[in-house]
């Protein structure tokens, strides 16, 4: 049996990636039955996307565990009698290993001190790397941002108190200020302040053994991590962010350049590149659709269209918005995914989008030189003449294209779960 956790996250958070996880073990361990412990809302969320992307895993288990968020030292208690009832649920049904999609040092801390107790000494642990591992670096302020011509997104939409109160339904408004009350406690410094210990870097380090091994999500992980961590003291494997494509999609027919931010994207950088845009005197129409439910900063802009109204877009309303998008627009500058991965490249893989965007470790990884699948600039001003000469010569664009489409569909081949089953069973796998 494998034994696949996540004590983070709920509903449609990671959704994709877990999913392709819990289809990459299948695949690595095609005999074994996965059972997945995780937040109920989360379970559903991971039995729908199976679903939307066709999916089917054999033998698939679940087991809903409450999960609730609390003040740090709180949480470490909480996690410490959680866990302590995973484990013991393990060694019954005769279990030693636990693949976790996700972890904090929080979380970390909690199993390796459980590991201590002599019943759970054989427990043996593989860990995605996500966001958290960010933290390592501690150069990050070297690094150069874009510059913006805007640094704050302007809201046209302000309520008092008062009016914000007379706009929440009566039945809501008790639960309302409740969250308000635990909001403002969570803020008090002495209150959410965690120790020091609690790093990852420090945490990962900590009674380290071969019981414990670590899976990057990107090659250019690895490349970067070796600047902060010793890499030879740790287990680590990469494998592609796991996800499931659709299938290949025809190139859309437009008139005119049609862009998208596809997911969470970059509210203050799509803000400031839909008002640069604007200040050109671009001839020809054109369309840049935010498909994700943060819509802030595209107010006012002709141009710029919204496919939410603040709520979170079912998946199938998400690929339905980009069918005849032409390229995907990602924002994240030098700084941002060094040592973690974003969605996003792969979702524009999966898409069949070429894509625009700033040089960036991660997504160059993807877009490569010998085989680009899309345009690198290395300046806000480059980016925004780059979209206008797409804009205003777009016919011409679509030689390139073609070539970019072409390029993807060999990487999609590449990055595909099926090549990484090896990897993740090797990650998993103690002789």
């Amino acid at each position: 049996m494998i034994i696949v956790c996540d004590l983070l996250c709920k509903a449609m958070s990671h959704e994709k990636v877990n999913s392709g996880f819990i289809y990459g073990l299948s695949l690595a361990f095609p005999n074994e039955t996965i059972k997945l412990y995780a937040d109920a809302t989360h379970i559903e969320a991971i039995k729908s996307i199976l679903v939307h992307d066709e999916i089917v895993v054999e033998s698939f288990e679940f087991r809903p565990i409450i999960l609730s968020k609390y003040m740090p030292f709180a949480n470490i208690l909480i996690q410490y009698f959680l866990l302590f009832r995973v484990f013991a649920e393990l060694i019954k049904l005769d279990v030693n290993k636990v693949f976790f999609l996700s972890f904090s040092p929080e979380i970390l801390y909690v199993i390796k001190k459980l590991k201590c107790i002599r019943r759970f000494s054989q427990l043996k642990f593989t860990f995605v790397l996500h966001g958290g591992f960010e933290t390592i670096a501690d150069d990050i302020s070297t690094y150069p941002s874009i510059k913006l011509p805007r640094t704050e997104i302007p809201s046209n939409i302000k309520f008092s108190v008062f009016e914000k109160i007379a706009r929440t339904k009566l039945k809501n408004l008790p639960i309302k200020v409740y969250r308000k009350v635990i909001l403002g406690i969570t803020k008090i410094s002495w209150l959410k302040r965690e120790p020091s210990f609690f790093t990852v870097k420090k945490v990962m380090e900590w009674n380290h053994s071969s019981d414990y091994r670590y899976i990057a999500l990107s090659p250019h992980i690895l490349r970067n991590a070796g600047k902060y961590i010793d890499l030879n003291q740790f287990d680590f494997y990469s494998v592609f962010l796991p996800t499931n494509f659709v299938k290949p999609l025809d190139a859309p027919v437009n008139t005119y350049a049609k862009f998208a931010t596809f997911g969470y994207g970059d509210s203050l950088v799509l803000h400031n590149v839909a008002y640069l845009l604007e200040q050109k005197k671009i001839t020809r129409p054109y369309e840049i659709r935010v498909i994700g439910m943060d819509n802030r900063g595209a107010e006012g802009f002709v141009n710029v269209t919204t496919t939410s109204k603040g709520e979170v877009l079912a998946r199938k309303d998400m690929e339905r918005h980009a069918l005849d998008i032409d390229a995907f627009l990602i924002l994240y500058d030098k700084k941002k995914y060094r040592l973690s991965c974003s969605g996003s490249i792969l979702e524009s893989l999966s898409m069949m989008k070429p894509v625009i965007h700033f040089d960036n470790d991660c997504i160059n990884q993807f877009n490569s030189a010998k085989s680009p699948i899309g345009f690198c600039c290395y300046s806000l001003d480059e980016y925004i003449d780059k979209l206008a000469d797409i804009i205003e010569n777009y016919a011409s664009y679509q030689v390139e294209f073609v070539k970019f489409r072409e390029n993807i569909l060999k990487l999609r081949a590449r990055c595909a779960i099926e090549e990484s089953a090896s990897e993740i069973r090797k990650s998993f796998t103690w002789e």
